[in-house]
């Protein structure tokens, strides 16, 4: 699998900040209550935090008269958060008070790709699904990681409906630009029954992707499922597997901020010490997640907070400010990260740090 392709769907969208809706806006952007019912509620799930600000940025900047509604596409950012947030159908009238108002339901996602029938599959919202095919919609629809709707459903554990989008034998030897077909997508949303149902209708689930190398059991590493990884250590698939760039199961499950999966890997006897091929320790990929109790656990285990990795030289504080992780930021930093340090090009952290209160840290 891509090493920053995939995931979870939300990782890839911008991070942007927004304050509250203005109280005094212009009227060239029709009020939309039910939308503005959504912005104003924070998100359980940071990235979805992250998509609702951006949004209520946006629409602020509409109804002042800044932004036209079709600048963004709404309705699959929509459609996306609500199987982030677990919301089923719940965003159904929301879409349908946006397509009334002239928001473009072809739209797709900015950075992905990805349409609205693309969210509906992985939010198991079948109204929704059927509402955005009566308004022309295809199933065929692939991002730009060339993902289908059956391998959404496999990563969202949306068991019904992959075999809905699978009936023919044809549909199960679906693969991405990477050559990731949809048992990778189970193991990535860490789908036992999903992984078990592709198996019972004569998948290979072990293969790895065709242009990566990269193992079904790294990709359930990432999602933190021990049960799925169990199953492919069960199949045979070596522990120590790794991408073709050497990043294996630990980094993975590092990078996704699975501490209880990192505990499970290091007592199977992998080592927490271990470098990819670009010279990137785990907690170098800890830090591009940003996951603070991670962190912790590396350092606890005897990591060198300072490591620069071979290829640019960079250390984890420089990875984590760019990424702009205030708390890891802090946290790094506590463990004696130098921010002095320098990486290829010259650069410290603080001259990646994009966010005032990393620069403050950093220049304390």
């Amino acid at each position: 699998m891509n090493k920053r392709s995939h995931i979870c769907l939300y990782l890839s969208l911008a991070l942007l900040c927004a304050g509250g809706l203005q109280s005094c806006l212009d009227e060239r952007t029709p009020r939309l209550p039910q939308l503005q019912a959504v912005l104003q509620h924070p998100c359980n799930n940071p990235s979805a935090e992250l998509c609702r600000k951006k949004m209520l940025e946006h629409y602020t900047a509409c109804r002042a008269g800044m932004e036209e509604l079709n600048a963004y596409p709404y309705i699959p950012t929509l459609a996306f958060l609500a199987g982030v947030e677990h919301q089923g159908d719940a965003m159904l009238p929301v879409l349908q008070e946006l397509a009334a108002a002239g928001a473009d339901v072809f739209a797709v996602e900015e950075s992905t790709g990805m349409s609205a029938l693309h969210g509906a599959v992985f939010a198991g919202a079948r109204e929704t699904m059927q509402w955005l095919e009566q308004q022309g919609l295809s199933r065929t629809a692939l991002d730009k990681l060339g993902r289908t709707l059956s391998m959404i459903a496999a990563m969202g554990g949306q068991l019904e409906m992959l075999k809905e989008l699978t009936p023919a034998s044809a549909d199960l030897l679906v693969q991405d630009v990477m050559g990731q077909g949809l048992h990778l997508y189970a193991a990535q949303g860490g789908s036992l029954p999903c992984l078990e149902y592709l198996e019972e209708r004569g998948l290979d689930v072990t293969v790895p992707g065709a242009k990566n190398g990269g193992s079904p059991l790294i990709a359930a590493a990432y999602s933190g499922s021990i049960p799925c990884v169990e199953f492919f250590l069960n199949k045979g698939i070596d522990i120590h597997v790794s991408f073709k760039d050497g990043v294996n199961a630990l980094m993975y499950a590092a990078w996704g901020g699975q501490p209880e999966m990192l505990s499970y890997l290091m007592s199977k006897g992998m080592k927490a010490d271990y470098l990819d091929k670009e010279g990137n320790s785990a907690l170098h990929h800890a830090a591009f997640g940003g996951h603070v109790e991670v962190l912790k656990m590396l350092c606890e285990a005897g990591l060198d907070v300072n490591l620069a990795n071979g290829s640019t030289k960079m250390t984890p504080l420089m990875i984590s400010a760019r990424r702009g992780y205030v708390s890891a930021v802090e946290y790094l930093l506590s463990q004696g990260a130098d921010k002095n340090a320098r990486d290829i090009n010259g650069l410290t952290a603080a001259d990646y740090a994009h966010l005032i209160d990393i620069l403050t840290l950093l220049e304390q």
